[in-house]
């Protein structure tokens, strides 16, 4: 679930988004995984919760990566940490009751500040937005027992090449330095122990 981040764009097509790659590694361990990427490029978070949360409801799920409010944070003019936290809670908190026992993924946004040309005031906006809802992030995700990535380390870290010829959404080699990035963050999961040193 989420956007851009897990839904890819046209130069990282299916198959090489960070999301597919980590479906192949479970294929790997475990055999037959069913794998739906529900993320749609561009979306806030309200319009994940309204256009993705049924289906990820639809059935019994073991692992669900929820990553979004990036979009929310450049789109909006007066991003809002407190609707984005009912947003959040609303999604993590139906997941969690429908599979008490499933891996959750959430993920902190990254500062696109950092990345593309805003004026002063919008670049303070973009700024303290991002902190704000890297914060709502962290308390959710407590709250409902997700792990939570930080992607935005992950960006910071990488090489030139990370990102796309636009200039902020990651590449096919950003995508696989995502992947990494959750492989190794999530090494001690029962179910994903082995991937480290796959």
């Amino acid at each position: 679930m989420g956007d851009s981040l897990t839904a890819g764009i046209d130069e990282t097509p299916p198959g090489t988004r960070w999301a597919d790659l980590f479906a192949d590694q479970l294929r790997a361990l475990h055999g037959e995984v069913t794998y739906d990427n529900l993320a749609v490029f561009g979306m806030k978070s309200d319009e994940v919760r309204g256009a993705q949360l049924e289906a990820a409801l639809a059935g019994r799920v073991d692992v669900v990566s929820l990553i979004c409010g990036g979009n929310d944070v450049m789109k909006l003019t007066a991003p809002d940490a407190t609707m984005f936290r009912a947003e959040m809670d609303a999604m993590f908190g139906a997941l969690r009751a429908a599979n008490p026992s499933a891996l959750l993924i959430g993920g902190r946004i990254a500062d696109m500040s950092e990345l593309l040309p805003y004026r002063e005031r919008s670049r303070a906006r973009v700024v303290r937005a991002t902190g704000e809802f890297n914060a709502v992030i962290d308390e959710v995700c407590a709250r409902h027992g997700a792990r939570v990535i930080d992607f935005s380390v992950v960006t910071k870290e990488t090489a030139a090449d990370f990102l796309a010829s636009d200039g902020f959404h990651p590449s096919i080699v950003g995508q696989r330095a995502i992947y990494d990035a959750v492989v190794a963050a999530l090494a001690d999961e029962p179910v994903l122990s082995s991937l480290a040193s796959s």
